[in-house]
């Protein structure tokens, strides 16, 4: 009798020390995507997908007039130091979409907020730049690279400003 007891209490240690190792994720919805679940009905899913299109539409516009900006500022440093390649491919502009990389402005950032990612992250086409078309090439590199993260943060102060 007294094995019996032990072995139960190494049975209930042993499923307790597997459910300690294995970590459990809680996500708000239930699970990874929120919508596959017991008990969910179609009204549910209708509102978790109601509110995954709220959510993007929310950030879409501030998202791509960011990216389209960053970029621009990148092509436009670029031109005005020497190198037309952005200007000849057309990239020297506000057009979003000469900006906007499919997968990694749509579709990652869209996968990451479906699945209720905890960050969200993504990128655009690249500016095309020759260096050694620039004037001062050892200087004027550091200016391009500079230009965008410098919209970034004149973006950041003006929406603080706007926000105040």
């Amino acid at each position: 009798m007294v094995r019996k007891a032990a072995s139960a209490c190494s049975r209930a240690n042993h499923r307790l020390a597997i459910a300690t190792r294995l970590p459990r994720l809680n996500y708000p919805q239930g699970n990874l995507f929120g919508w596959f679940g017991r008990g969910r009905g179609l009204v549910q899913i209708e509102r978790t997908m109601s509110e995954f299109i709220s959510s993007a539409a929310l950030w879409a516009l501030p998202v791509l007039i960011a990216i389209t900006l960053h970029e621009a500022a990148h092509a436009y440093a670029a031109w005005s130091l020497g190198d037309d390649t952005a200007y000849q491919r057309g990239r020297v502009t506000l057009n979003p979409l000469k900006h906007v990389d499919p997968v990694g402005t749509v579709l990652v950032p869209a996968l990451l907020l479906l699945t209720k990612a905890p960050f969200l992250f993504g990128w655009a086409k690249p500016v095309p730049v020759v260096f050694g078309r620039l004037r001062n090439p050892r200087r004027d590199m550091v200016l391009v690279a500079a230009a965008g993260p410098a919209m970034n943060i004149c973006l950041a102060a003006a929406s603080a400003v706007l926000i105040n």
